[in-house]
């Protein structure tokens, strides 16, 4: 009789056991299924739901946006075709000389930093070798010295031209058209080439010019 109350009771106890450990293993798989769920909703959320990750995608596009594509940049000096160039945000020096056409032979690109960054408004001057320099707002130098207060007629442009005696808005268009079908001016004399300016009036200015 005790073999058997024996008996029954370990019978109890493995059953009581293999209820607890069921319960124990569904509350376990549940939670573990509730974790996978919300994370796969989190990953799912369509955009606009307040994602943070979102509005941070967004407000970056916004700022590419905002930046703009092209810059213009006036290169003077010595380089072969002096002006006004486009260029995309970003480029530096070195491409706006090639972009007029490279520098002259007795260019001084040592003088410039070449790998300086572009902005919109800004104006590179390439000086030749030798030339007496001062700083200014240009990337690069303008000539002091001898120099000093004198038109550069190969970088002028409209309104500085207008500064010579006899000079307007007609010639100062010439001169520019000229240098930019002819490249630089290799020489002062070579202004009486232009259309309408003749040796008299290359006298009366040739003093406040400079290459």
């Amino acid at each position: 009789m005790k073999f058997k109350k024996t008996q029954t009771f370990i019978l109890i106890a493995v059953i009581i056991l293999a209820i607890l450990g069921s319960i124990f293993f569904y509350y376990k798989n549940a939670d573990d299924k509730v974790d996978v769920d919300v994370a796969d909703k989190r990953d799912s959320l369509p955009a606009g739901n307040g994602s943070e990750k979102t509005a941070a995608i967004a407000d970056d596009e916004g700022k590419d946006e905002s930046q703009p594509e092209t810059v213009f940049v006036h290169v003077a000096g010595r380089v072969k075709n002096t002006g006004v160039y486009e260029l995309k945000n970003g480029t530096r020096v070195i491409d706006a000389v090639n972009m007029a056409g490279g520098p002259l032979n007795d260019a001084d690109l040592d003088s410039l930093n070449l790998a300086e960054k572009l902005h919109d408004e800004e104006k590179v001057y390439v000086p030749k070798v030798g030339e007496t320099q001062t700083d200014t707002n240009a990337v690069g130098m303008q000539p002091s010295g001898t120099d000093a207060g004198k038109v550069n007629i190969n970088s002028a442009g409209v309104e500085e031209l207008k500064t010579l005696s006899g000079i307007g808005d007609t010639l100062a268009g010439n001169i520019i058209d000229y240098r930019n079908a002819n490249g630089p001016f290799k020489s002062l004399d070579e202004l009486t080439n232009v259309p309408k300016i003749g040796p008299k009036t290359f006298e009366n200015i040739k003093d406040k010019l400079t290459l």
